[in-house]
């Protein structure tokens, strides 16, 4: 796999998709979603996305679960109420029940807060 991963560059640059998914992943998390968008329209073909997106959850760069968990923890520091916070985390390409986990989750967190 790490032949084809070097063989397969985009026109536009020199970087294998998994070099171009560290160069973005160092700017800020992203979801699996967002992440191979952008690999998409760098031009990268839909099976090099594929198997650049696992490779990173098997070495744990990308987790939907964790930045889902984070995402909400700042986005309710900021103020912004459930609703809120499941809307940002849609615009960020989370499964659904992914949002719900975390959601129950924080009000589970909250719950034992007020206590």
């Amino acid at each position: 796999m790490k032949n084809l991963q070097s063989a397969i560059r985009t026109p536009q640059s020199s970087l294998t998709p998994l070099d171009y998914a560290y160069q973005i992943l160092t700017r800020r998390a992203h979801s699996e979603q967002e992440l191979a968008h952008k690999l998409r329209t760098k031009g990268f073909p839909d099976e090099v996305v594929a198997r650049t997106v696992a490779r990173l959850k098997e070495q744990r760069y990308l987790n939907d679960r964790d930045l889902a968990d984070d995402q909400a923890a700042r986005l309710q520091n900021r103020g912004f109420g459930r609703e809120g916070i499941r809307a940002k985390l849609i615009q960020k390409g989370l499964a659904d029940v992914t949002i719900e986990q975390t959601l129950e989750k924080q009000s589970g967190e909250a719950e034992m807060d007020s206590a």
